[in-house]
């Protein structure tokens, strides 16, 4: 099985926001690869169809291809391979997206371990684990680690050719941590969120992490008191939200969010 043309014609088709298509794919591939007995192509796909269901919140599906990838893991002895840390990361992730964030952590520290082994220094495998933990850590509340995690990130990412996406995603993460914060500095929120919104519409428009960051430059529009612009940004965030992971957990958010604005207006209140 060529799990290369597999990828790419997946990738294309997500970068096309036929997320569906993509998956429905993936999915048909995985039973030739099993019906073949190639295990390497098998492990490959179901941490694709594991990332995928996490993006959608459909964290039991997401959960059925962690088993069966973690079994493979096993059964070869991949533990402490690069293979089998692609693995333990999406695994985390989906931990991370349950609310276990310190499960999360766990892997995610373990996977760092082995890619500095392995001298992944400037590598965008080393800057998107940065990333995660950057994340998981702004969801533990620990707000100084989420911003050393996010920089490190930035730090891998600039030596990375081709990492725009990921570049962006960080800074938006970033942004996110300074947002959150008990004294949030809003100056700086806004130069991480324009220089990820710049990337994204420079260098990588179809990138389904732009959702993100136009969902939060619509919140600072709202702290800011521009409803106008907060429910404009919203609309955008929504539609590309929808685009590339449908009416997920984080549509419905959206959505909250923007018709909280609407009464408000409706209202006459600010």
């Amino acid at each position: 099985m060529e799990i290369r043309e597999i990828l790419e014609k997946s990738d294309a088709l997500f970068a096309k926001g036929e997320a569906k298509e993509a998956c429905a794919y993936l999915e048909n591939c995985l039973q030739g690869a099993c019906a073949e007995s190639d295990w390497q192509s098998q492990l490959t796909i179901e941490n694709e169809l594991m990332g995928y269901y996490r993006s959608i919140s459909h964290l039991d599906r997401a959960w059925e291809y962690a088993h069966k990838a973690i079994e493979i893991v096993g059964q070869h002895n991949l533990d402490e391979t690069l293979a089998g840390m692609t693995t333990y990361l999406n695994i985390a992730n989906i931990y991370r997206a349950s609310g276990q964030v310190d499960k999360a952590m766990e892997l995610y520290l373990q996977v760092e371990k082995v890619y500095k082994r392995e001298n992944l220094e400037v590598d965008y495998r080393l800057g998107g684990l940065y990333n995660n933990m950057s994340v998981a850590s702004l969801e533990a509340g620990k707000l100084s680690d989420a911003v050393e995690y996010g920089e490190k990130a930035v730090k891998v990412l600039e030596q990375v050719p081709d990492s725009a996406d990921e570049r962006a995603t960080v800074y938006g993460n970033l942004a996110g941590a300074f947002l959150h914060s008990e004294q949030p500095d809003f100056e700086r929120v806004q130069s991480y969120l324009d220089r990820a919104a710049g990337i994204f519409e420079k260098e990588c428009r179809n990138s389904p992490h732009y959702c993100g960051v136009l969902a939060m430059k619509a919140y600072t529009a709202y702290l800011s008191k521009d409803l106008e612009g907060s429910l404009a940004l919203y609309e955008k965030a929504m539609e590309e939200t929808k685009r590339h992971y449908g009416e997920n957990a984080d549509y419905k958010r959206l959505v909250e969010n923007y018709n909280a604005i609407r009464r408000k207006m409706a209202n006459g209140t600010k």
